[in-house]
Order: structure tokens, then C-alpha cells, then sequence
């Protein structure tokens, strides 16, 4: 599979990516048993940028992604080559996006954010590792009721497999912090002890994977719970 297509497999449909690229990226995400945005969940130690069941943690994202999935080159530098597996791609089934929508108290639509009949009553948030993922925030009983992180087809989650055992030698001594700088080949995943941290250094059970270098040629890490990863029950994550 050669790179423009496995680009183009890992980019949400046009319009969508237009508004995503506006409004961040996600670099870290938890599970909906640890709510770690701002809107009343268990904890908040994410610096209030992180929602529940694979939220996102970037400023200002509002739970968006301007990466529709980075193009990974597969895990440890591995390139995969999965097109029979990949399937139809339903990317455009996960609208509206919240991050587009607010409700009549002019919050966006998160979990346990008060809700009305006048307000969207269904929409997604992104989520999950370079918020490839979606999840459903649901407008139940006045409240905004989160689902689980759900991932499109039709995407190479290769970048995402997980390796059996992780290799030690390669990643870090200390747990990948989420957002911080790493020096491993990308797509390596790594985590320490099952766990990783947080951008705020808080520790969480889940993996991390070294993303593409951004315009000044930077690596970091991008984090999420193992309830928001898309391995290994998507397709393509060998």
C-alpha cells in the first residue's frame, strides 16, 4: 500500500476536515470510568481538555481532530499492507460533530453538560489515539449521555497494533507522557507497566505511539486509555 493511499484512508471526508483542521488535535484519551473533561465527570487531572471514553485532550479542540488520523508508517517503523482487510469507508457516518454544535446555555455538547429538547440531541466527539476514533454524546434525561469510542472502517490502524510483549529495549525507561517529545521510531507503541501519563502527569492505564514529525520536525507522544485504542478489534491492525 503506498502512502497517498493509506493518507487518504486516514482522512475524514472533505467538509469535515475542513472544520476539524480548525479546531485541534487530540493527543491523549480516556475511558468513559475515567471522565477527564471539564463537564463533571469522576476526574479532571487532564487540565479540563480531556473527555470521557477516549475524549480529547488538545486545547481548544473541543473534541475535534485536525489529523482525521495521522498516516502511519505502521508499528516500530513497520509498513503494513492490509487493502483486502480495510473494507468500506463510513467516516462520513459519524456526524454531527459537537464540536459544531451548542447547546442554548452555549456549552458544547460533552458528557453529563446539561441538555434540552432544543439542543442537537445526538452528535461525536472525536477520540482515541490521534483522535482516529468517534463516540456519541446523547442528549438522556436532560444530560449529555456519552457512548463508547467506535472506529471508522476502512481506515490502517497498523500504527496502533500492539505487540506482544512491548519491547522494552526500545521505548523509554519512564511511562510515555502524553504530548511530550519522543525518540523512538513512529508508530512504535509503547507504555510502562501497562500504564502511560497524562499531559499533567497523571498515570493511566493504556498505550501510547509515537506520532509523524509536525512542521518543525517535532515527535511526540499520542495517548489513550486501552478502552479508547483501536486494536486490536478494528481491521488492519497488523
Amino acid at each position: 500500500m503506498n502512502i497517498a493511499r493509506r493518507i487518504a484512508l486516514f482522512t475524514v471526508p472533505a467538509a469535515v476536515a475542513l472544520v476539524l483542521g480548525a479546531l485541534g488535535c487530540s493527543d491523549e484519551n480516556e475511558p468513559a470510568t475515567e471522565d477527564a473533561d471539564s463537564s463533571g465527570g469522576t476526574t479532571n487531572s487532564t487540565g479540563g481538555e480531556t473527555s470521557a471514553t477516549g475524549g480529547t485532550e488538545d486545547p481548544g479542540s473541543g473534541g475535534a481532530s485536525s489529523e482525521g488520523g495521522a498516516a502511519p508508517t505502521g508499528t516500530g517503523g513497520r509498513v503494513s499492507d492490509c487493502t483486502d482487510d480495510l473494507g468500506p469507508d463510513n467516516s462520513a457516518d459519524y456526524t454531527p460533530l459537537c464540536a459544531l454544535n451548542i447547546t442554548v446555555a452555549g456549552e458544547e455538547p460533552k458528557k453529563n453538560i446539561a441538555c434540552t429538547a432544543e439542543d442537537v440531541q445526538m452528535c461525536y466527539r472525536t477520540c482515541g489515539p490521534m483522535s482516529v476514533g468517534f463516540k456519541t454524546e446523547t442528549c438522556e434525561g436532560g444530560v449529555y449521555v456519552e457512548g463508547d469510542c467506535e472506529f471508522p472502517t476502512g481506515v490502517d490502524y497498523s500504527c496502533f497494533s500492539i505487540p506482544d510483549p512491548i519491547d522494552a529495549t526500545v521505548c523509554p525507561t519512564e511511562a510515555p507522557q502524553a504530548t511530550q517529545p519522543c525518540d523512538v521510531p513512529v508508530c512504535t507503541l509503547c507504555n510502562l507497566a501497562g500504564s502511560y501519563l497524562t499531559s499533567t502527569g497523571d498515570v493511566k492505564t493504556g498505550y501510547c505511539v509515537c506520532r509523524e514529525p509536525n512542521d518543525d520536525g517535532e515527535r511526540t507522544w499520542t495517548c489513550a486509555s486501552t478502552t479508547a485504542w483501536p486494536c486490536p478489534m478494528s481491521a488492519c491492525c497488523e
